[in-house]
């Protein structure tokens, strides 16, 4: 796609890039048309356009940056949850592993380490 080309504003007639460009200028896809035109042009000239014939390079760098700042945003929420789900786990075996539970009569006693819990039966 970028080898047909040769300058950075030329950018603008490719229409299969125009989503990779609103990535790489950090716009999401959820505005209007005008809006994203604007920001590519603003992107164009404000960094592609200075790079000269490299523009091309720089535009596949800010998009490889901006697409792994994604992911390790994913991959955060990923091991946040993970991490999570373990020290929940580890929590309830600590308390289920120290749980007393006595059913006399009428009551049912639970004690928990140091708490001691009464429920009585109606």
């Amino acid at each position: 796609m970028f080898l047909n080309a040769k300058i950075a504003k030329s950018l603008l007639k490719i229409s299969e890039i125009g989503t990779a460009l609103l990535s790489v200028s950090g716009l999401s896809d959820y505005f209007t048309e005008k809006d994203k035109n604007k920001v590519t042009l603003s992107l164009i000239k404000k960094f592609l356009e200075p790079a000269g014939k490299y523009f091309a390079d720089d535009a596949v760098y800010r998009y490889l940056l901006n697409k792994c700042d994604s992911l390790c945003g994913s991959m955060r929420n990923i091991v946040e949850t993970l991490t999570r789900q373990k020290l929940i786990r580890t929590l309830l075996f600590q308390l289920v592993d120290n749980w007393v539970l006595t059913i006399d009569g009428s009551a049912i006693k639970l004690k928990i380490g140091k708490i001691n819990l009464l429920m009585v039966l109606l």
